[in-house]
């Protein structure tokens, strides 16, 4: 599944602060919407696709089997390391 269209709750190309927050609460997890936000280039208030996928430096080393998707265990990886550094 594509990690994108899983943030795009409402299905308009775009994901607010506000989507990732939802998902967050229903899926019980502790997920910053900071991390994706910063990707909001043009500072609209919301971030596309092509903003989401031009800014992914470490996307290579959290895709773990190299499949172009991360997948809840590469995530949970990546968000156990990122609150260990304080985000």
């Amino acid at each position: 599944m594509d990690s994108f269209k899983v943030l795009d709750a409402n299905g308009d190309g775009s994901v607010t602060l506000a989507e990732i927050d939802s998902l967050a609460a229903s899926k019980d997890v502790n997920v910053s919407g900071k991390r994706v936000m910063v990707r909001d280039t043009d500072g609209d208030g919301a971030v596309t696709q092509a903003e989401y996928l031009a800014v992914a430096p470490g996307f290579q080393k959290a895709d773990v089997n190299n499949d172009g998707v991360l997948a809840r265990k590469e995530i949970t990886r990546v968000s156990k390391f990122l609150a260990q550094a304080g985000y």
